[in-house]
């Protein structure tokens, strides 16, 4: 069933999450400006956090900027799990407050680029992959379920001129619903955010892992020496104290969930440069089932622990879950 944009409603107390594909600037306004404008006259909550160019063309076709709420998306788009803890949290914040039903309208992918990289200038062929996408492809799947229970009407915006035709398709598989203006339509291609993220291509190798590694453990055994090697290599980084702090604890709390929950023997390697750090830990053990793990917090009470994975997530810019013919494998990456 097709749906004009314009007159199409949305459940009230679950997750409606569409994906607008658009090919200019007309087509954008076109769509969104009526699905802002309705949200604002029905006194729905309307959330916004897009690049600066997006909410300047958008805001200044509503002509109503004091009744949106601007989210700020260098500090909302760090990384996936940090993100959907921040989707979270403002959810709950503004609900709290008396919102009944939120509109929100989200760039992903251009918002989750470096800082200091532009964005992308639109093009009529466009080649180049945005930085990080894959983590941010999963990031759209997740959504689905660590949303669902939100009163939300979602869109994500996406602009044919600036994403390659890859990532265009595999945007077409994370949103139940597809706006193509003038039309909005349930998406019959639509994964299941569990099967999506097992359907992705395995990363590979990174490069580094050709070279030398700075620190090599074959057989895990003591997770306090382990912490001291790691503390005492990452010094070679240039990354901030902090940066590497959280590195250390992070790989520390990987390698720990590897000794209690794997199969040994564990292997550590750890790849050292000015700026990235790189760790892999690898046990002999059947991994992880569930691909969603580490993207939502399981609860709330840190002293319970099992929230390794999930801290590893917000706090490197990627985490691989990888099978191979050498066991199972958690690679760490922080740095570019």
């Amino acid at each position: 069933m097709t749906d004009r944009v314009t007159s199409g409603t949305a459940a009230r107390d679950r997750l409606v999450h569409d994906a607008l594909l658009y090919g200019s600037d007309n087509e954008l306004l076109r769509d969104i400006v009526p699905f802002l404008r309705a949200g604002l006259d029905a006194g729905e909550t309307v959330m916004m956090a897009c690049t600066e160019p997006t909410a300047t063309l958008l805001i200044d076709a509503l002509g109503d900027a004091a009744r949106i709420e601007r989210v700020p998306t260098p500090e909302t788009y760090q990384r996936p799990a940090e993100a959907i803890l921040a989707y979270q949290q403002l959810l709950e914040d503004q609900l709290a407050g008396g919102a009944r039903h939120i509109r929100w309208v989200g760039e992903v992918i251009s918002a989750a680029q470096p800082a200091g990289q532009p964005t992308q200038q639109p093009t009529q062929q466009p080649t180049q992959q945005p930085a990080g996408w894959p983590e941010w492809l999963r990031f759209d799947a997740v959504l689905n379920r660590a949303l669902a229970s939100y009163p939300l009407w979602g869109v994500c915006l996406y602009d044919l001129r600036q994403l390659p035709a890859e990532l265009v398709t595999a945007v077409q598989l994370t949103h139940p619903y597809l706006r193509t203006p003038p039309t909005r339509a349930t998406n019959p291609a639509f994964l299941d955010p569990a099967e999506f993220l097992r359907r992705l291509p395995d990363p590979g190798l990174d490069p580094l892992e050709a070279t030398q590694p700075t620190l090599a453990v074959d057989d895990l055994t003591s997770l306090q020496h382990l912490r001291r090697q790691l503390a005492d290599v990452v010094v070679g980084s240039a990354l901030p104290a902090w940066t590497t702090g959280e590195f250390v604890f992070v790989a520390s709390e990987v390698a720990t969930n590897a000794l209690r929950h794997g199969r040994l023997p564990v292997r550590v390697r750890v790849w050292v440069t000015p700026s990235r750090l790189l760790c892999t830990v690898t046990d002999q053990g059947p991994g992880i089932a569930d691909p969603l793990v580490g993207y939502m917090r399981a609860h709330r009470d840190p002293s319970r622990g099992g929230l390794g994975l999930w801290l590893a997530r917000r706090l490197c810019d990627q985490v691989d879950l990888r099978r191979t013919s050498e066991g199972f494998t958690v690679r760490l990456t922080t740095g570019r």
